[in-house]
C-alpha cells in the first residue's frame, strides 16, 4: 500500500477508500485482457481461470465470479468535506 500510495496520490493526499480496489480490478480485466483478448466468452473464461497476485493478496473467483478475499473496509461519512476516510 506504502508503494501505491507514493506511486498514485499526490503529495499531502491520502488513499481514498476504494482506490486501491479499483486499482487491482484494472489490473485483473488488463491481464485478461492480454490473455483472451476482447472477445467476451475468452476474456469470462480468463476471469475464471484468473489467480492473480497485486496489490490486495492473490486473488481468485468462485464458480458464480464472485472473488474469494475477504477484504473488509469501514469508512466514515464526513459531511463537511463530504469524504469518506478509511476507519483504522
Amino acid at each position: 500500500m506504502a508503494d501505491y500510495k507514493k506511486r498514485w496520490t499526490a503529495p499531502g493526499s491520502e488513499i481514498k477508500p476504494f482506490d486501491h480496489f479499483g486499482y487491482e480490478a484494472a489490473q485483473i480485466i488488463f491481464d485478461a485482457l492480454e490473455k483472451a483478448g476482447p472477445q467476451r466468452e475468452e476474456m469470462v473464461e480468463a476471469l475464471r481461470a484468473t489467480k492473480h497476485k497485486g496489490l490486495l493478496g492473490t486473488t481468485v473467483f468462485d464458480e458464480k465470479g464472485d472473488t474469494l478475499n475477504k477484504i473488509i473496509t469501514m469508512t466514515r461519512a464526513r459531511a463537511q468535506d463530504r469524504s469518506f476516510p478509511a476507519v483504522n
